[in-house]
């Protein structure tokens, strides 16, 4: 399969790297005024299911590459529109698998390719970029879900390979917003993390208010989703921090404050409370002052 992958942080260059191990063709979109960093042509992943060194590896700017049966997504939705730029017209028509986070990503990657067929799809892992490529791998299964029933869902098979879980969700946006709380809740607890006391409380009102926006929503989750959120956030080692956690930390506008923005704008839709949220970010402002 033809392959084109856009981005080669921790996601991108992880499930890139698993694909050209698999013997997929695949190719890298990188920045213009990054491609002299990526000269040596090479992807080194560092993996806790196993390491692979790549040789030969393609990296270009998007309107190079070759012409995919398959587009991946990886660089954050706040910078979806520049990374694409130049290549939306190769893209038309073409199967897009979106990896963003995000409770919007299908809508969001339609408006900038309207006529690209979007299977909804999200994944979880834990790596990171360490040069350009070189991604280590720290935790967790990595695995790509996609919504078992969209029309061109099995055409995403061959992408079911070694280091790759690929799952069909038939509850995908249920799923979907379980791994949202799960993120952002962790993003949360990993902000307060280094403050004298850490406020379970606080952490567990804002997952409740996740769970009681996406029933809102009109979502049918489940009564055990605070507690699942909660279990999921309680494997993740101590020492593990996302780009999230950073962002939350240091008070930079990414993709933290577009996930707050969102909650906001659902607690007014739904007239519900927002004071888990005031009282999360009041948290964390005062441990980063």
């Amino acid at each position: 399969m033809k392959i084109n992958v856009v981005g080669c942080g921790g996601v991108g260059g992880y499930f890139g790297a698993r694909l050209l191990q698999a013997g997929h063709e695949v190719q890298f979109a990188v920045r213009s005024a990054s491609l002299e960093r990526y000269a040596k042509q090479t992807l080194s992943l560092k993996s806790t299911s196993g390491d692979v060194e790549l040789s030969q590896v393609v990296f270009r700017d998007i309107a190079s590459l070759q012409t995919p049966d398959l587009w991946v997504l990886t660089t954050k939705l706040g910078d979806l529109s520049d990374s694409l730029a130049g290549g939306t017209d190769a893209m038309l028509g073409k199967l897009i698998l979106p990896l963003q986070n995000g409770l919007d990503t299908v809508e969001r990657v339609a408006e900038v390719l309207p006529d690209s067929v979007i299977v909804p799809a999200f994944c979880g892992l834990v790596s990171e970029r360490l040069g350009p490529g070189a991604i280590e791998h720290k935790f967790g299964s990595p695995f790509i879900t996609i919504d078992a029933s969209h029309q061109r869902s099995e055409d995403l098979s061959p992408i079911d390979v070694d280091g790759i879980d690929l799952r069909r969700s038939e509850r995908f946006e249920p799923d979907k917003w379980i791994k949202f709380g799960f993120v952002f809740g962790w993003g949360i607890k990993g902000a307060m993390a280094d403050q004298a006391s850490f406020d379970q409380l606080l952490l567990s009102n804002f997952i409740n208010l996740v769970y009681e926006l996406g029933k809102a929503e009109g979502l049918s989750l489940q009564d055990s989703f605070p507690a699942q959120v909660q279990q999921w956030i309680d494997k993740m080692p101590d020492h593990l921090e996302s780009s999230l956690v950073r962002d939350l930390r240091d008070g930079n506008q990414g993709e933290s404050k577009e996930f707050f923005d969102r909650l906001y704008s659902l607690c007014i839709r739904h007239k519900q409370s927002s004071a888990p949220l005031d009282q999360v970010l009041q948290k964390i402002k005062k441990g980063a002052g």
